[in-house]
């Protein structure tokens, strides 16, 4: 048994995979909410240790996304663990 360390969500398009690791395992007993930025310095290209994805990288994604992966398991072995509320909501840039 254990948590276990993954990319918690994964974003391709344009030939490209983009990364982004919360950097904490949600609670089994607790709902957490996580805000994921889509621009450079917080996506990684290929995996979770990849070099930071350029503004342009992120871009070219989101220009043509065709698959977009949730981690949903953070515990090996038997546990209970549920994903809600998912939501796209466009940002004011400063």
């Amino acid at each position: 048994l254990g948590t276990f360390t993954q990319e918690d969500v994964l974003m391709t398009g344009n030939g490209l995979t983009l990364a982004w690791t919360a950097g904490a395992t949600p609670s089994p007993i607790a709902w957490r909410t996580f805000t994921v930025p889509l621009q450079a310095g917080s996506w990684r290209v290929g995996t979770r240790t990849g070099p930071f994805a350029s503004q342009a990288q992120v871009a070219a994604v989101l220009a043509s996304v065709t698959s977009l992966y949730l981690r949903g398991e953070f515990q090996n072995g038997p546990d209970t663990m549920g994903l809600d509320n998912v939501a796209f909501v466009p940002t004011t840039v400063a």
